[in-house]
């Protein structure tokens, strides 16, 4: 039997988006000949060192991400979707990132664990489900009860916007449950979309403030 070895990979902020590739074929090797690996990322800012984390492990396959760009390409190129890259979610994360981080959680989910979800009711929901179009942190008498009023606005514009069926409003206005309690989802998308955007948000709020915190201290 070959000796078990511990491989050290060091990543510095300038090449370790352009190195992707190559570390992903290192943890798959690794993985199968039952190698131990430590990542070293010296320099990198928490939010950047978690997404790129969680890229690595949550690897979509090339047939995978050619479906889920085939059935999102509509949405993502309108110029209304566009607009949610002026607004912030959480911490440094803007919302069409958000949306973009939970639909491919979700999309995932449902191919690793075999969910057997309908893939383009999963995702247009996903990747719709915070399309409310305006910055929640200005507060104003429209929005001061913005986490039990947003998944409904949402649901609306994308109706609206983009003709949606029922099955793909369900997951909309059913992605805050529980703080919505009477919004408790049903079917298996709405499911999926609902734990995903538990996990992202608060990934999301918790590691990714640090360019949230350099601007205010500019200001």
């Amino acid at each position: 039997m070959a000796e078990r070895q511990i491989l050290f990979i060091v990543i510095d902020d300038d090449n370790y988006h352009h190195s992707f590739s190559i570390i992903y074929k290192i943890v798959i090797y690794c993985s199968q000949h039952h190698h131990k690996m430590l990542i070293i990322f010296p320099q990198v800012q928490g939010d950047e060192c978690s997404l790129f984390i969680e890229r690595l492990f949550m690897r979509l396959k090339p047939e995978e991400e050619e479906r889920l760009n085939r059935i999102l390409a509509p949405i993502r190129n309108d110029e209304r979707v566009q607009r949610m890259k002026n607004y912030i979610q959480h911490g440094s994360i803007s919302t069409y990132q958000h949306v973009e981080n939970v639909t491919r959680l979700s999309y995932w989910l449902n191919c690793r664990l075999h969910l057997g979800a309908d893939e383009r009711v999963l995702s247009i929901g996903a990747f719709l489900h915070d399309y409310y179009l305006y910055d929640w942190h200005k507060k104003s008498d429209s929005n001061k009860m913005h986490g039990f009023t947003h998944a409904k606005i949402a649901c609306e514009n994308a109706k609206k916007h983009f003709n949606i069926g029922k099955r793909t409003q369900e997951v909309i206005e059913k992605h805050m449950w529980p703080l919505n309690m009477s919004k408790i989802p049903v079917s298996r998308e709405a499911w999926i979309v609902c734990l995903a955007d538990k996990w992202i948000s608060t990934k999301e709020t918790l590691f990714c403030r640090a360019k949230v915190r350099a601007v205010a201290e500019q200001v």
